[in-house]
């Protein structure tokens, strides 16, 4: 089998394959256009390095735009002969015995990020709760407690604590009201709770937010007054 011939193979192999993956066929035109593109020099560097696993076949899908459907996965996963689903070896945590489930589970490799930094390690006593930002509403300078990053309050929503959040990101980082009804309760009963907040109070970021878009001609529903 010639080189050419050889090359036209495997093209459109990949193309059937991420085809049965993505009906849509973006993915698959993508690669197409690409593997054709190549010289026989640069296609066979391409190929090894697939075959040494220095590159993978990267599939991309724009968020909100597309989607990759189960039975498409399925399908294809079958199609070239991949496993998706296996019975587990577990080993008891008293006995130390190992037993075989007598399900079958989805086993894949999937990334993970640890979190560099957590809240407890960037926290501080601070002086008091006086000083704070005029734009955001929150407490700055030697006032300032602690922080919270984008990573770290997607693993608290990840968890579920929702009310967590609501008192760490909308009454304590910059929703004045809120925060003073908090601070009213735990001054007269030495507790407070976040049902008896007004839940229709806004953080001060948000008001300006609003602000800044209006004063720049465009309309926007981020803060309604009543």
């Amino acid at each position: 089998m010639d080189i050419k011939t050889k090359r036209t193979k495997i093209i459109d192999y990949i193309v059937e394959k991420l085809s049965i993956l993505e009906p849509e066929k973006k993915n698959a035109n993508r690669y197409k256009e690409l593997l054709s593109k190549m010289n026989d020099t640069e296609f066979s560097e391409f190929m090894q390095n697939i075959k040494d696993k220095k590159y993978q076949l990267h599939i991309y899908m724009p968020n909100m735009k597309s989607n990759l459907q189960q039975d498409n996965i399925l399908a294809c996963a079958k199609s070239i002969g991949l496993q998706l689903f296996e019975q587990v070896w577990l080993t008891d945590t008293v006995t130390g015995k190992k037993y075989l489930t007598p399900n079958k589970y989805l086993v894949v490799q999937l990334p993970v990020r640890r979190v560099q930094q957590y809240l407890l390690h960037k926290m501080s006593i601070p002086k008091s709760d006086r000083t704070t930002d005029m734009l955001t509403g929150q407490v700055v300078n030697e006032d300032q407690s602690s922080a919270m990053s984008q990573i770290e309050i997607q693993c608290l929503f990840a968890r579920d604590l929702k009310a967590t959040l609501t008192e760490l990101v909308k009454v304590r980082g910059g929703d004045l009201t809120a925060y003073a009804n908090l601070k009213g309760q735990l001054e007269e009963t030495g507790q407070a709770y976040l049902n008896a907040i007004d839940p229709s109070t806004t953080p001060r970021s948000v008001v300006i937010a609003s602000v800044f878009l209006k004063g720049m001609m465009i309309d926007n529903n981020l803060y309604e007054t009543m």
